[in-house]
C-alpha cells in the first residue's frame, strides 16, 4: 500500500503543530503500543505497522505510539506523517538516543498527554511483526487484565519488551 517506508519516516512538524492539537475527544485506551525506534529506522516501522494491519489492528492505529531517538529536535506527540497519521497513528521526536528505552523516557515526558495517555502500556521495538492470528487477541487479554500499577516482564530472553500501567511511569 504505497510507500510505506516514507511514510513512516520521521517528520519534523513546525512547534506550532506539535501535538498539543488534537482533534478528537476520548477517554484514554486501557492499552497503547509505544513503540522504540530510531530517527533513521523507517523501514523497520514501516514493517511493524505493515504486520499490525495484516493482524487487523487497524482500528487501534490510534493506540500507537512511536518514539523517534537520535532525532534533531525534541517534538511532543503529534499525527504520524501521509496515511499512518490518517490512520491514527502518533509519532515522538527526541534528541536522547538512549537504545532499547528512548521511549521509556519519552513516556514518562507525555505520559499525560492525550495521543499518549493510557491505563497502561505495551513496549516493543519496530524490529517487532506482529503476528496475523495471535496478536489482536494477545493485545485484548493483556488490555484487559494489566493494572494500572502493574509491571509484567516476561522471562528472559526479552529484548526489554514489557508491560507497565501508568502509576508504574508516573
Amino acid at each position: 500500500p504505497g510507500n510505506a517506508v516514507e511514510a513512516a519516516a520521521p517528520a519534523s512538524p513546525t512547534a506550532s503543530e506539535s501535538a498539543t492539537t488534537i482533534t478528537e475527544s476520548r477517554a484514554p485506551p486501557r492499552l497503547r503500543l509505544i513503540v522504540n525506534s530510531f530517527v533513521k529506522y523507517a523501514k523497520p516501522v514501516a514493517f511493524l505497522l505493515e504486520s499490525l494491519e495484516k493482524a487487523n489492528f487497524t482500528d487501534h492505529f490510534r493506540d500507537v505510539v512511536v518514539t523517534f531517538g537520535g532525532s534533531t529536535a525534541n517534538i511532543g506527540p503529534y499525527a504520524a506523517p501521509g496515511r499512518w497519521g490518517e490512520l491514527g497513528v502518533t509519532f515522538v521526536n527526541s534528541t536522547l538516543n538512549a537504545f532499547d528505552t528512548t521511549g521509556l523516557s519519552s513516556l514518562f515526558h507525555y505520559v499525560d498527554h492525550p495521543r499518549v495517555k493510557a491505563d497502561a502500556y505495551l513496549y516493543i521495538h519496530d524490529t517487532v511483526l506482529a503476528d496475523a492470528k495471535a496478536f489482536m487477541p494477545s493485545f485484548q487479554k493483556l488490555a484487559s487484565i494489566i493494572g494500572e500499577d502493574e509491571l509484567r516482564i516476561p522471562q528472559t530472553p526479552n529484548s526489554n519488551m514489557f508491560a507497565l500501567g501508568h502509576k508504574v511511569v508516573r
